[in-house]
């Protein structure tokens, strides 16, 4: 264990590993060494990490030669709360996600499994995360928050992977949603969320705001629906948006809009006032070069 946690140590000054107990134990399907310990003090830039469970995968030639070399080492947490994890992050290096971590998560817990490869000489050649994070909440926008959000992710050094999303946010559900973000040079984002919509007089002023598209909502809206919604959108390595499309599509159980003048002409009778839709289905897209399409 001295071994391990001295040449780790020495190769990765932010990384430090300290074993008590360990066991060693030989994988024959992959003829493999590895020693496991429960509970062990691991810190990154001087920060503890909550961690459950901690194996170091040996590489066999290595063993042979009766110079151990580390292939991969996987760390399981135990359960992460977010001002732990935003202890963490301050040590990374800034970002926008970072900074959105930071600023805008105000509660919430995670659990997570991170699988670190080594090269020869033991400084790190790739690695992958991977958990869940359970009953977060965070500011998505003035007087917008996302509630009792649960999700699974995955990522490494060029994907994200964020799934099985399931969240609230006054007057909509977001169900099963799926965000995947990949790409180098340029970074394509893409999402797909099932949501379960339910606008109302005492609800529709957080969202006006933000349906510029429609500007004929008001206070006076009613809009309860279940929609497929699909983003897509590419930025470069500043994070300016390159391109993007929106699509939304599903059923509309109920639409009122109540004019803010009422319309009139010579093939009406009266005035309309207002307008209500039912039972209807509803298709809207909106592209980067500013094109909509609504059916």
């Amino acid at each position: 264990n001295n071994l391990i946690s001295k040449n780790i140590n020495e190769k990765n000054k932010f990384l430090s590993i300290n074993f008590e107990k360990i066991k060693f134990k030989f994988d024959l399907k992959s003829l493999s060494l590895f020693i496991e310990t429960n509970n062990p003090e691991i810190k990154f830039e001087n920060t503890l990490i909550p961690v459950s469970n901690i194996k170091a995968f040996l590489k066999f030639k290595s063993i042979v030669i009766l110079k151990p070399q580390i292939d991969k080492i996987s760390i399981l947490s135990n359960e992460i709360t977010t001002e732990q994890l935003k202890k963490l992050i301050v040590k990374l290096k800034p970002n926008n996600f970072n900074s959105f971590i930071i600023n805008k998560i105000k509660k919430g817990k995670l659990i997570a499994n991170l699988d670190i490869y080594f090269n020869d000489d033991l400084s790190i050649e790739n690695y992958i995360v991977k958990g869940n994070v359970m009953e977060m909440q965070a500011i998505i926008a003035d007087d917008i928050f996302l509630r009792k959000t649960n999700f699974d992710f995955f990522f490494d050094k060029s994907d994200i992977i964020i799934k099985k999303i399931n969240s609230n946010l006054t007057g909509l559900v977001i169900k099963d949603g799926v965000v995947r973000i990949t790409g180098d040079d340029e970074i394509n984002l893409k999402s797909e969320l099932k949501t379960e919509i339910n606008i109302n007089k005492e609800n529709s002023q957080k969202y006006l705001p933000y349906v510029e598209d429609f500007k004929i909502l008001n206070d006076d809206t009613i809009f309860i629906a279940k929609l497929d919604q699909i983003i897509n959108i590419s930025f470069d390595k500043t994070f300016k948006v390159i391109d993007s499309n929106y699509s939304v599509n599903g059923e509309v159980k109920k639409f009122f809009i109540k004019f803010k003048k009422s319309i009139s002409n010579s093939y009406l009778k009266k005035d309309v006032e207002s307008l209500i839709f039912s039972n209807s289905k509803f298709k809207f897209a909106k592209s980067s070069d500013n094109k909509k399409t609504i059916n």
